[in-house]
């Protein structure tokens, strides 16, 4: 009897199975489904069947292959999904309950496509599909009965879908198609239909390098939207990103439109942080500091539509790497646009300038440098337009060039402080150590904004050059201790106005060794005027002005290969240094003893012009200036 009943229990089963899976059957409920999900949605698909087990364990469940939506509703955008393949499992505690028997969705690869943008005139209708239901939160919160003041919420269940999974969807906008995302292990869950609570779950490859997938650069995103006490969409993406980590995460209301988010960076390469700016549609820079990382705390709260303007704190902010480190415990930036800092305090220590100056796609600041080199201070920030930078510099490398060789000067270490008052500039140094060198003294420049306009001032104490860059300048000769003061205007850097002294207590060159020279500047009527006193010039038959002075000579200097010129003086005017003259030139020769004096000037070609005469007790020589400056000759004037 029991073996009886058990055949009877088999047969009904088996039946009742296989009218299930029967393929058209399956295949006409699926199409009636299809039809009832929204007048707008057309639904095609390839084949549905049943299938009793998913790999090695059982499981009944509808598989619909090859599925394609598709809508002309604009206020969705025009969506066109396409699914490889959707299954149904089938809930035995939920049918048996008298729930919908379907409480899963499962997908394996999803595309969803909006071929269109969303009009205007759709922002006040309502046009999601599905049967309209009023909201609890539509109306005042006192109206939702469920809820006991005490108490939670309760979490009622819809009886309708619970959870969508989907393996890989792939979101796509024909109209911004570098917008599109990829989303891994998407994971769909109503929590609660009343009130409703919904989340999401899913990975993304979204700050990947371009052209790679990386592993270990994941960003999973969690989403959790509720009605209750208020609409809110809670959101956060965490992950690592190559050798650093990041959590992002925020607060929006649906009714009041406020955004609360906030950002934790920890050791993110700067390198993938610029390629993500160029990605968002930001300046694309050629600097790629491949050892620079940023860590920092960053919170801003304001409404959406007016986040601009809402205030960003930054806390524990800090840049380290190759580009320098900067520091700050918080750093306030009050609006976004158009920029404005809150007074702030920065720590810098070994910022690279020239790296930094890449970085900003800025020139270099000026020819005669060959390195700016490294920073380590303090800025005190008021606003883009007023703030000090005071510290100490290292490593800057000035250029000295003569007849086609070079050499450098570095400065190991300079003091001094840089303001910006009202968007002038004030830069001051008080203290400098030059590489086999030595200065002594201070330097003032203020400037205009865009530099076009400057005043300096120095003070030189002492100054001398490393003894390799005097051999250039002098063709391996010697400058002497330099001091005195100097005041210029300058117009893009060129000198309009110089006025001050100089003085070395000797200098070699060329075969010549000056004593005693001084040099007096001045100005008048646009010109610069240089007044040099020379106690003593003495030369030799190697030297380039012996072969300038010869024709003067007498035979038996000659022969002696030598020569000498005291007490010369004289005036020199120029502008913009492509224009000389000079007058009054006076010196005394000792042999032929008589007084040398020199009138002329060379024009912005090059071309020499003037005469030089000497006077001696029995007669009057005169000779004309001709030739260029590179090749200046003497031709005697006969009478």
């Amino acid at each position: 009897m029991i073996f009886f009943s058990g055949l009877v229990v088999a047969l009904v089963l088996g039946l009742f199975i296989r009218g299930l899976i029967n393929p058209s059957k399956v295949r006409q409920q699926v199409e009636n489904a299809a039809v009832r999900i929204h007048p707008d949605v057309r639904v095609s698909f390839e084949d549905a069947r049943i299938s009793l087990a998913d790999g090695f364990l059982p499981r009944l469940a509808v598989v619909v292959s090859r599925v394609r939506m598709e809508s002309n509703n604009s206020c969705w955008m025009s969506p066109r999904l396409l699914a490889d393949e959707i299954v149904l499992p089938l809930s035995v505690p939920a049918w048996l309950s008298g729930r919908a028997p379907w409480q899963t969705v499962e997908a394996g690869e999803v595309e969803l496509r909006l071929t269109a943008t969303r009009p205007a005139a759709c922002e006040n209708t309502e046009s999601l599909p599905g049967k309209t239901e009023e909201s609890p939160a539509a109306g005042p919160v006192s109206v939702v009965s469920i809820v006991r003041r005490e108490q939670k919420p309760s979490l009622a269940a819809s009886g309708d879908m619970e959870r969508l999974r989907i393996r890989r969807l792939t979101l796509v906008s024909e109209v911004y198609p570098e917008g599109s995302v990829d989303l891994n292990d998407f994971e769909f869950h109503v929590r609660s239909s009343q009130p409703r609570v919904y989340q999401v779950k899913a990975r993304t490859h979204g700050f990947r390098d371009e052209g790679q997938v990386d592993s270990l650069s994941m960003t999973n995103m969690e989403l959790e939207y509720k009605e209750f006490p208020e609409r809110l969409l809670d959101m956060r993406f965490f992950g690592h990103w190559r050798e650093g980590a990041y959590t992002l995460q925020g607060r929006y209301s649906l009714e009041t439109r406020e955004l609360h988010a906030a950002a934790d960076l920890r050791h993110l390469p700067l390198s993938q942080l610029l390629i993500l700016v160029r990605r968002l549609g930001g300046r694309a820079v050629d600097f790629n500091p491949r050892q620079s990382w940023l860590s920092l705390k960053a919170d801003i709260n304001g409404p959406l539509d007016k986040l601009k303007e809402a205030p960003v704190v930054l806390r524990e902010l800090r840049l380290e790497g190759d580009l320098g480190d900067l520091s700050a415990e918080q750093l306030v930036i009050e609006r976004l646009y158009p920029l404005k800092f809150a007074p702030s305090r920065l720590d810098i220590r070994s910022l690279d300038l020239d790296r930094l100056l890449q970085f900003l796609q800025r020139s270099h600041p000026s020819p005669v440098l060959n390195k700016v080199g490294r920073f380590t201070g303090v800025l005190d920030v008021q606003d883009d337009q007023n703030f000090l930078l005071s510290g100490e510099h290292s490593g800057l490398e000035f250029i000295f060039a003569n007849q086609g060789q070079r050499e450098i000067q570095t400065v190991n270490r300079l003091h001094g402080r840089v303001r910006r008052d009202k968007g002038r500039w004030l830069i001051g140094v008080d203290r400098a150590e030059f590489d086999r060198g030595e200065f002594l003294g201070e330097a003032r420049l203020e400037s205009s904004p865009d530099f076009h306009d400057s005043e300096l001032r120095l003070k030189i104490e002492r100054l001398v050059l490393a003894p390799a860059v005097q051999k250039v300048m002098t063709r391996n000769g010697e400058i002497g201790p330099l001091q005195g003061h100097l005041q210029a205007r300058l117009r893009d850097g060129v000198p309009e106005r110089l006025k001050g002294a100089l003085k070395w207590s000797h200098l070699t060159m060329e075969g010549a060794r000056l004593r005693g020279l001084q040099m007096q500047f001045d100005e008048t009527a646009g010109d610069i005027v240089l007044s040099p006193h020379l106690d003593l010039l003495e030369f030799g038959a190697d030297s380039t002005a012996w072969k300038i002075i010869e024709p003067i000579l007498t035979p038996e200097t000659r022969e002696g290969g030598a020569a000498a010129l005291k007490e010369l003086s004289g005036q020199f005017r120029f502008r913009n240094f492509n224009k000389i003259s000079w007058n009054r030139v006076i010196a005394h020769l000792e042999k032929p003893s008589g007084v040398l004096t020199a009138d002329g000037g060379w024009e912005p070609t090059g071309q020499l012009r003037g005469q030089v005469q000497l006077r001696s007790k029995d007669r009057v020589q005169r000779w004309s200036v001709e030739g260029t400056r590179d090749e200046p000759r003497l031709v005697e004037e006969r009478k």
